[in-house]
């Protein structure tokens, strides 16, 4: 049902749920205007700079950008994953503001009145302004629309300002970061003889012959790797594998509530009852809209663009009848013929519009009325000489996809228009005279000029009960949730993760989900949605932890277990993996140098094949430049000893990738040197490009930002 209905299914939960609104009320008022229970400091979303950022400040600035995006989508609702993004968006823009704006101010960059002025009053504006005020036509940059428009600013306080206001620090802070750019561009130079070696280094083409002692060679069984070792390298190299964010992983069980019998038994009982009142009422729309979680359309409907799987009884049922109820996925439904009527495939019109636009309601009444009584004046030309029609549509209409065609919108469908406009030219039956109309866009004029109704169509009424879990149902669900939970802490393990694990293995018919680590600043957990509580759950409980939730107060109970922490000084399991293989490796690449050195007393490749009985391969084309190599992969060891040999000589045994080398230089082409100017202004480019970004990044690392947006 709609509003009413789930009220009347969830009513001693709304007493709750008031209750408790109460409570706090009386609580907050009682304890004063902190924040929370525990004081201010819970007021804090993060820290920029060493600065605490309040809640009220980034919570504005993500209304401000959430209302943007529903204005320029037309969306009234924003999606979880768009809400995570706008998020992400507001506090990246937040470090970024704080971090550059230190900078900028540090070096007295900035952009004075006088050029602002420039930048959107000169002939020559920012690329931005053009684009909001050139013609639309002619694409010529217009500066009276400009000052136009911000005379219309002195009276304005409201959207108008606002957008002005965005697009300014906009087009300020870009200026401002090109100078900044420029600034550090010019602190990196190229050198003739740096350009040279790189083109050499990227040019020359050269063929080399080597061995390897593969480390294949050596099970992984042979290589003892002990947890010391392991820490050992974790420290030694934390930069490398410390994660920049930290993230949880979790382990969860779902205990999902699905309707019973009963409950699909009461559902049905109570469409039963809204079907008798259905069939008296006389206001459909009104009874549908209060009753039904459908939306009331008023479309007049063919039979192939109806859905419902009952379609072909709403043509043989006599206006005013009800068909159903019947069951459709998991809802019952009921359908009341309201009205039939046959309709035209497509419709030939043409239209006049004159746009309505205004900042106020007194404004948008008068400019009403100033257009009815022009779109009277067109009325009484058109009803002497209605041949006129294009001639006036191509003058007065401001409508710029018709306008030049005389006001022709040629064949239309149903559906592809507003719903006003749709409704007059396919539901009034009447192709003569003018239907005038109101829509968004303005007052149309509109002429219906082909007009052949040959389909049957059908006005309905649906109402749709879904069945829902009731109150029992939920409850024996959460009990089964509940003995689960205290059958786990029996289980053996040291923490309640480990039990939760351990009480999995020993017993089956439970589904065990292990989703991808996250970071407190994500909503998503695949197969929960939103799980924004068991994010802000794992983010503020210890490792091994074990919760039992009601997630977003749905008929859906999560067993979930903290099962691991990611962060500058933990070692996940992924991480300590990948430690693992590389300290095998280097072992193994230990253990085969030795077997070398003790075995080989010569520099000779062909000598080394013979002692070792390892055939020697030979690679051609190699660049030193790019350390992939066929047959060897990407290897920067094999790349940057074979770079440092002279044409001939051979190497010493050295660990690779894939394992211990000795390699020999045989030939290498030798490239002009007159195109090395080209590279020297190619690495020029790619230096500065790389430089600004890289140097953005250590600012923002060195903020040293923390991010608690978790907790609210």
């Amino acid at each position: 049902m709609a509003v009413i209905g789930k009220l009347r299914k969830r009513a001693g939960l709304v007493i709750f749920i008031i209750a408790l609104s109460m409570i706090l009320f009386v609580l907050t008022d009682a304890l004063g205007s902190s924040n929370s229970l525990t004081g201010g400091q819970d007021n804090i979303v993060g820290e920029i700079l060493g600065e605490e950022i309040e809640y009220q400040e980034y919570s504005n600035k993500k209304k401000k950008q959430e209302n943007d995006y529903k204005r320029n989508t037309n969306k009234a609702i924003i999606d979880d994953q768009t809400k995570t993004q706008i998020e992400e968006y507001v506090w990246g823009q937040m470090i970024m503001e704080k971090v550059m704006g230190e900078q900028w101010k540090a070096l007295g960059i900035e952009i004075g009145e006088d050029e602002w002025n420039d930048l959107h009053l000169s002939n020559n504006p920012h690329p931005q302004i053009r684009r909001f005020f050139s013609d639309p036509k002619t694409g010529i940059f217009k500066r009276e629309a400009v000052t136009q428009f911000l005379a219309s600013l002195e009276d304005d306080s409201g959207e108008k300002r606002y957008q002005w206001e965005q697009l300014k620090k906009y087009i300020i802070d870009t200026k401002v970061q090109e100078r900044y750019d420029a600034l550090y561009k010019k602190g990196f130079y190229v050198s003739s003889w740096l350009a040279r070696e790189e083109y050499m280094a990227k040019e020359a083409k050269c063929d080399v012959s080597y061995i390897c002692l593969n480390y294949d060679s050596i099970s992984d069984n042979e290589i003892d790797i002990s947890e010391s070792e392991i820490k050992e390298y974790f420290e030694a190299h934390k930069k490398k594998f410390s994660a920049k964010k930290e993230k949880r992983s979790v382990e969860y069980v779902q205990f999902k509530v699905l309707p019973s019998g009963e409950d699909s038994m009461r559902s049905m009982l109570e469409i039963q009852e809204l079907k008798q009142a259905f069939t008296v009422t006389q206001e459909d729309s009104l009874f549908i809209v209060l009753n039904s979680e459908k939306t009331f359309n008023n479309d007049y409907i063919t039979k192939e663009n109806i859905s419902s799987i009952r379609k072909d009884s709403l043509f043989d049922v006599q206006i005013g009848e009800i068909v159903g109820p019947y069951l459709e996925g998991n809802e019952y439904v009921i359908v009341k013929v309201l009205d039939r009527k046959m309709i035209p495939d497509s419709v030939k019109a043409r239209h006049i519009l004159l746009e309505i636009k205004a900042n106020t309601q007194v404004e948008y009444q008068e400019k009403v009325k100033e257009a009815k009584t022009r779109m009277d004046s067109i009325k009484e030309v058109l009803a002497e000489s209605p041949q006129e029609f294009e001639v006036l549509a191509k003058a007065i209409s401001q409508d710029p996809g018709s306008k030049d065609k005389g006001g022709n919108l040629g064949w239309i469908k149903q559906g592809e228009m507003v719903s006003a406009f749709n409704d007059a030219i396919f539901y009034s039956g009447d192709k003569k005279g003018y239907h005038t109309i109101f829509t968004n866009f303005g007052i149309h004029l509109i002429d219906v000029q082909d007009y052949n109704p040959t389909k049957n169509a059908v006005k309905t009424g649906f109402i749709s009960s879904s069945i829902m879990s009731g109150d029992y149902t939920v409850d024996s669900v959460f009990l089964i949730a509940q003995n689960f939970l205290f059958d786990v802490k029996k289980a053996n393990g040291s923490t309640e993760a480990e039990k939760l694990s351990n009480y999995l293995m020993d017993n089956d018919g439970y589904n065990k989900r292990t989703p991808d680590a996250f970071e407190s600043n994500e909503s998503i957990i695949p197969g929960l949605g939103n799980a924004k509580e068991i994010v802000k759950w794992a983010f503020t409980n210890e490792l091994g932890k074990m919760k039992l939730i009601n997630l977003n107060n749905e008929d859906n109970y999560i067993i979930v277990a903290l099962s691991e922490v990611e962060g500058e000084d933990n070692i996940s399991d992924e991480i300590k993996e990948q430690i693992e293989r590389e300290l095998i490796k280097q072992k193994k690449g230990d253990v085969l140098l030795k077997t070398y050195l003790d075995r080989i007393n010569t520099q000779n490749l062909e000598e080394i094949s013979k002692n070792t009985e390892i055939e020697i391969n030979n690679i051609s084309g190699v660049t030193f430049n790019n350390a992939f190599n066929p047959g060897i992969g990407r290897d920067y060891a094999f790349a940057g000893v074979a770079s440092g040999l002279e044409i001939g000589k051979t190497s010493r045994a050295f660990k690779g990738e894939k394992g211990v080398y000795v390699i020999r230089l045989d030939a290498c082409s030798e490239p002009d040197q007159k195109n090395a100017i080209f590279s020297k202004r190619a690495i020029q480019a790619k230096l500065e490009g790389n430089a600004v970004n890289r140097a953005q990044d250590a600012l923002y690392e060195s903020a040293e930002s923390a991010d608690y947006r978790y907790k609210f």
